[in-house]
């Protein structure tokens, strides 16, 4: 009986040897679409070398900050030279998708690399930046750059409301959620200043109407617009300037933007 058992355990044997060695012989060997290479390595080395000027164009950056930031991304994250791929390589492969809008087909012939070893960089690269952006973003000032408050090229966003649009004091210095002040633009084109009358700030605080320009139809106000003196006036439907003051007797009253983030618009008489 047991010789018996013996011979069926040898024939399951022979028979699962002769199905592998059938199989392996009639499998298709598939070549590595890629060979492993050196190429984008010697690649960009060589191009750090070289016109900087070029280098800054074709990757947004000058060497001398493509190594420091090299650098930091080695310091400050887990992300390391592997054994056929160096960081250097990576962030280009970065660089080139994201500042030339290209895609992968175009990385792929320079660094010579599979369109997954690409996808796989990028990838890496992004989740390092994500890593090191809090430490490397500027933090916000109290004051506005001159390059900014000059210029006219930043004058719609930073110096015009739009019907509809709010503009809101800061609660503390470094607190940017809602303030004592808001700055309204009624879609009817009617602007209010608001307040809250609380000396604590919450969420749940109600601001009430301190001022109105009453702009309404037939002519309403399109937009508020600040000027370079730091005060302020509405355009009207019809092209007029409204000033934000009475010309009542002699004395004026008008409201000028101030940097105190408890009194950014403050009421003065002169």
């Amino acid at each position: 009986m047991e010789q018996i058992l013996y011979k069926e355990d040898d024939s399951d044997i022979d028979v699962l040897l002769l199905t592998l060695v059938t199989a392996y012989e009639n499998q298709i060997e598939r070549p590595i679409r890629r060979q492993i290479t050196r190429e984008g390595h010697v690649y960009i080395q060589k191009a750090l070398k070289e016109n900087p000027h070029h280098f800054r164009q074709l990757y947004r950056m000058y060497p001398d900050v493509f190594a420091d930031l090299c650098y930091l991304i080695r310091m400050k994250t887990d992300l390391r030279n592997t054994r056929h791929m160096y960081v250097e390589e990576m962030l280009a492969t970065f660089l080139m998708t994201v500042g030339q809008s290209s895609k992968y087909c175009h990385t792929i012939d320079t660094f010579k690399r599979s369109k997954f070893t690409a996808s796989t960089n990028f990838h890496k690269i992004l989740r390092a930046l994500n890593t090191l952006a809090p430490s490397l973003m500027a933090k916000p000032t109290h004051t506005v750059p001159p390059k900014i408050s000059t210029s006219t090229r930043f004058y719609p966003y930073f110096k015009s409301l739009d019907v509809g649009r709010n503009l809101s004091s800061r609660r503390t210095e470094t607190d940017f959620g809602k303030g004592k002040f808001r700055l309204h633009l009624g879609l009817d084109g009617n602007l209010q200043l608001l307040v809250l009358n609380s000396n604590s700030l919450s969420d749940s605080d109600v601001y009430f109407h301190y001022y109105e320009s009453r702009t309404k139809e037939p002519n309403p106000g399109t937009r508020l617009v600040f000027n370079r003196s730091g005060y302020m006036y509405v355009l009207l439907s019809s092209k007029q300037q409204l000033n934000a003051y009475s010309q009542q007797g002699s004395s004026r009253v008008f409201y000028r933007l101030l940097p105190p983030c408890r009194s950014t618009f403050r009421r003065c008489f002169n």
